[in-house]
């Protein structure tokens, strides 16, 4: 397909197109099917992700003080979700192209703003990567080792869950799981999505076999197991008392459903991410494939989230299970064997009532360490592919395996920068802080970023939006897409900023504020200096941000 220009859309051959960029075509092959490719946008924001993170910093640091507020925060978090999925769905189907919101926001908005923001969004993609490696280890493997150990009574696995976590044994599952991932991502993108599509399916066999045990367990079963377990009459209501006696006070109000809003949209927000290598799925140019894609994922999600949410405080009760996650973070001591080490999954595992059923919900548990891992590695891979055939980056790297359709080099060099990341994640302590910047981050620079351009397509592409099937809706006599960018871009922003608003919840601290906006800075800097460099050499760069790339 030839190249578009913004406004007067040039037909194949353009002699305008010509030395623009680095090469006529990609070199892609558009070979990913539309299934595994919704599977990637649910992998991104993964159901284990929620079990293991919002749940327990939803009732544990937030101390939400009833049901409905969590319920309400899930169902806000999904129904502004939509407005952002109709921005990318629209964008993503005129122009199908790797890169995503780089290509829409460097051809609808400023050059500049486009590539520093999503040069911003891939870097911290990098960090995020390094620091899922580092942090999957003490937070979801060796812990649900630890769970099997305890629930099967094997020492064995007890002692492996500690030698999990030994600094060398840590580091080096860390970068097994980053070089695995990043061999498969460079010999064939289809196969490697495939792979995560059944990781992912794995994930979901958990989620159920979660809903199931505890849909079956009453209040009264859970308590007399728990009980049990502890070897102590009434530690159910012991663990509440010492969570009182420690500091744990539920909350209620709008500002607090603000800050869960903000925590469930890690589970809600990044459904559209499959946009990063629109340039390799097939049929990516279809509205209705790309809303399928889209939407299929956060359906999903919202009765997942739903049901798991409700079951488990069915089950477990609202405050044990919001004072046995402020103990795990506060005073892990307080909580009898192994609870601490992820009291949702493992009062589940607990309350599974069979070695078997509680093993299987284990091991397929541990799939969602995966499924993420896949997406944070090959986004910013496609991304400074499509840097580079503009040519802001040096033009070798788009080159492209004839054997397999992918850009090796720039795999290896993302794969290299997210271990040494994890290496440094695994000496620091600040590890989740460094994931909740990347998840704060890469939100804001992609959904509203891309909401602005959303916005500004139907009057800086005309031609090319007219012949969208949105084009024909208006909301209040406006293009329906205005209404869903600035929608978006405002939404995006106002629950970004709980991460200033709550800084103890989610592990914000001033310079960690400041190191998340300086990529920006340093992405304008990069833009004007190969700007500058191009330019000298003769070759016209100002001329691909007036057409749409090559496939």
């Amino acid at each position: 397909m030839s190249s578009v220009e913004v406004g007067a859309e040039p037909q194949a051959g353009s002699a305008s197109s010509a030395g623009v960029f680095a090469r006529e075509s990609t070199g892609l092959v558009r070979e990913v099917s539309p299934v595994d490719a919704a599977i990637v946008g649910a992998s991104n924001a993964p159901l284990g992700q929620f079990v293991v993170f919002s749940i327990p910093v939803g009732l544990g640091l937030f101390a939400a003080a009833s049901a409905g507020w969590i319920v309400a925060a899930v169902v806000i978090s999904a129904a502004f979700t939509i407005p952002t999925l109709v921005n990318y769905a629209a964008l993503s189907s005129a122009m199908p192209r790797s890169g995503g919101d780089y290509v829409f926001a460097t051809r609808l908005l400023k050059p500049w703003l486009g590539f520093a923001s999503n040069f911003t969004l891939a870097l911290w993609q990098v960090f995020a990567a390094g620091a899922w490696a580092a942090l999957v280890v003490p937070a979801m493997l060796a812990p649900l080792v630890s769970i099997l150990g305890e629930l099967l009574g094997s020492s064995t696995l007890i002692d492996l869950s500690s030698t999990m976590q030994e600094r060398g044994w840590h580091i080096a599952i860390a970068i097994v799981l980053i070089a695995a991932i990043s061999l498969m991502l460079s010999t064939g993108t289809q196969r490697t999505l495939r792979i995560n599509s059944v990781f992912w399916c794995i994930g979901m066999i958990a989620m159920t076999l979660l809903i199931g045990i505890l849909l079956f367990t009453s209040r009264e079963g859970f308590t007399a197991t728990f009980e049990n377990y502890a070897g102590q009459p009434g530690a159910y209501q012991q663990v509440i008392s010492d969570a009182a006696a420690a500091g744990f006070a539920e909350r209620s109000g709008l500002l607090m459903l603000w800050g869960l809003v903000a925590l469930t949209m890690g589970v809600f927000g990044v459904f559209f991410w499959m946009t990063y290598f629109s340039g390799e799925i097939k049929q990516a140019r279809s509205w209705k494939r790309e809303l399928g894609m889209m939407f299929s994922p956060l359906a999903i999600n919202f009765v997942y989230v739903l049901l798991i949410t409700l079951v488990m405080l069915k089950t477990f009760g609202f405050k044990f299970l919001g004072s046995v996650t402020y103990l795990s973070f506060v005073d892990p001591e307080k909580l009898p064997g192994a609870v601490s080490a992820g009291p949702p999954v493992f009062l589940t595992g607990l309350t599974a009532g069979s070695d078997v059923l509680a093993t299987l919900f284990a091991l397929t548990f541990a799939a969602w360490a995966w499924v993420l891992l896949t997406c944070l590695l090959i986004m910013p891979v496609r991304c400074a592919f499509a840097w580079s055939l503009d040519q802001i980056l040096p033009s070798s790297l788009v080159r492209v395996s004839p054997r397999w359709g992918t850009p090796i080099a720039l795999t290896i060099a993302v794969a290299a920068m997210a271990m040494v990341v994890a290496v440094i994640g695994v000496y620091n302590d600040k590890v989740f802080q460094i994931f909740a910047a990347a998840v704060l981050a890469s939100s804001w620079f992609s959904a509203a970023i891309g909401g602005l351009a959303a916005a500004a397509f139907p009057y800086r592409m005309r031609d090319l939006y007219r012949q969208q099937p949105i084009a024909r809706v208006k909301i209040f006599g406006a293009p329906a897409l205005v209404v869903t960018g600035v929608v978006g871009f405002l939404f995006t922003t106002f629950w970004c900023l709980a991460y200033a608003r709550f800084p103890d919840e989610f592990g914000m601290t001033t310079w960690l504020a400041i190191t998340v906006l300086s990529p920006f800075f340093i992405g304008i800097a990069i833009f004007f200096a190969a700007r500058a460099y191009r330019l000298s050499r003769g070759i016209p760069i100002d001329l691909a941000f007036k057409q749409i790339p090559p496939e």
